[in-house]
């Protein structure tokens, strides 16, 4: 296995850089979140403008899923960029962009995969393996920071698609209250008819910001889920915001194993969370049937 690397030494011998969030949805806001949360505990010299020294935020970009990336390549790779790091991504499929980086780039792969894939494909660029960047979250420190007064504009749909999304059950012998979040789109491994739970996931999707709005919605949405005992996704992310809301998480897979391997290389040894084929999680919990 190999070692974990922080990203830590790697973002302070930056110096003063540019920071780009992903583009993404509402677990793209939580991994913002999260990044911004630990560069301020390390008091990281991150700033919006224009720097010779970018870092970009992580997630699930770097798949062919979801439009060109010539625009974000071109970007990484201008040529007034001295050092660009990519926080902790997943890679798939995507060999042009990860055959353009080159010795001033330092690539975080949240999956082994990911690793062994971009090394076979590009030995100039320093690629390392590190946890997702949603596990530095603090919650509790994210509301002392923004108070009581900021409402989440997505509280309610939140309520709303959880409770849509819950079914009563018997787990290892007591009642409990389950949720059922698979995702929409092109990384689904279901049947449409498979699809009666919420896609918590698709109810924000842009660019974070590090606002007060923001972490609202990001605390709104582990306030939902603490109603829940048991939580069951293949959204990664709303897997890990339910770890953080108190539920035990059982996860099934994406199309292309990132769930796996970050659960692999991150969370396979935490009692909180497990994974199983979806076929699996149906006949531990028949009401999942649709």
């Amino acid at each position: 296995m190999n070692n974990i690397t922080s990203v830590i030494p790697v973002l302070q011998s930056l110096g003063s850089f540019q920071y780009i969030p992903n583009h993404g949805n509402l677990g793209d806001l939580l991994i913002d979140a999260a990044t911004r949360q630990l560069m301020r505990l390390y008091n990281l010299p991150q700033s919006h403008a224009e720097c010779n020294h970018v870092v970009y935020g992580g997630g699930g970009r770097f798949v062919p899923f979801y439009g060109s990336l010539e625009t974000l390549q071109k970007s990484l790779t201008h040529p007034g960029i001295e050092r660009c790091v990519i926080l902790p991504h997943s890679f798939y499929a995507v060999d042009s962009f990860v055959k353009s980086l080159d010795e001033r780039h330092t690539v975080f792969c949240r999956e082994s995969r990911s690793l062994e894939y971009c090394r076979s494909l590009n030995s100039r660029s320093c690629f390392l393996p590190a946890h997702d960047m949603s596990i530095h979250l603090n919650p509790v420190k994210l509301r002392r920071e923004i108070g009581h007064q900021e409402a989440s504009s997505l509280k309610k749909k939140l309520k709303e698609a959880i409770e849509q999304s819950s079914f009563s059950t018997t787990f290892a012998g007591k009642p409990c209250l389950g949720g059922y979040f698979p995702r929409i789109g092109v990384e689904s491994t279901l049947e449409e008819e498979s699809h009666w739970g919420q896609d918590l996931s698709e109810l924000w999707i842009g660019y974070g910001a590090d606002s007060p709005e923001h972490a609202a919605h990001i605390l709104a949405l582990l306030d939902e889920l603490s109603v829940l005992d048991i939580v069951i996704t293949d959204r990664l992310h709303i897997g890990i915001a339910a770890l953080f809301a108190g539920c035990q998480v059982y996860f099934f897979d994406n199309n292309y194993g990132k769930i796996s391997g970050v659960y692999q290389q991150t969370f396979h040894q935490h009692p909180g969370m497990a994974i199983f084929s979806h076929e699996r999680l149906m006949q531990m919990f028949p009401e999942l049937k649709a």
